[in-house]
């Protein structure tokens, strides 16, 4: 079995996380989730695993000192594939510096809190990832791919 790759989310509300856990079970994306709650995990997750994300989705207040947008402006340093992972921010902020920010750094999408599971999966989908109809366990499932033009950042 071909493993696909990973989905990133880097949140530290529990309710948001089963949120978006939720959300993506119920659009039947098979890609598997990794789940950190704060910028510091995440980063290390990504440099032990070695593993290439399809996709973070981002919250911008995060416990600790660093914020998504922090976490984001480091992975746009890093060499590829990771540097140019598409990501989307899912935030509480009404701050329009978050979402400026965010935009300058090659941020696909910018949720507000609290997102519908139709917002969270529509935008999903509308990142131009490839979606493969599959079987997983009996019944219709889908994976995500990384498109061929996936947003690359600015460095």
């Amino acid at each position: 079995m071909q493993l696909l790759p990973p989905i990133v989310l880097v949140e530290d509300d529990a309710n948001d996380a089963l949120f978006v856990r939720q959300a993506l079970e119920a659009a039947q994306i098979a890609n598997p989730l990794i789940e950190c709650k704060s910028a510091q995990e995440a980063r290390r997750a990504l440099l032990d695993a070695s593993i290439s994300p399809v996709l973070f989705i981002l919250d911008v207040h995060l416990s600790g000192n660093e914020t998504g947008i922090d976490l984001l402006r480091w992975l746009r340093q890093q060499p590829q594939p990771l540097g140019s992972t598409p990501a989307m921010m899912l935030t509480g902020s009404e701050h329009p510096e978050h979402s400026a920010e965010s935009s300058r750094l090659g941020t696909t999408a910018f949720l507000r809190k609290p997102a519908t599971e139709q917002t969270l999966t529509d935008a999903v989908r509308s990142l131009g990832f490839q979606v493969i109809t599959s079987l997983v366990s009996g019944r219709m499932a889908f994976r995500i791919e990384r498109p061929s033009n996936a947003p690359r950042s600015g460095h």
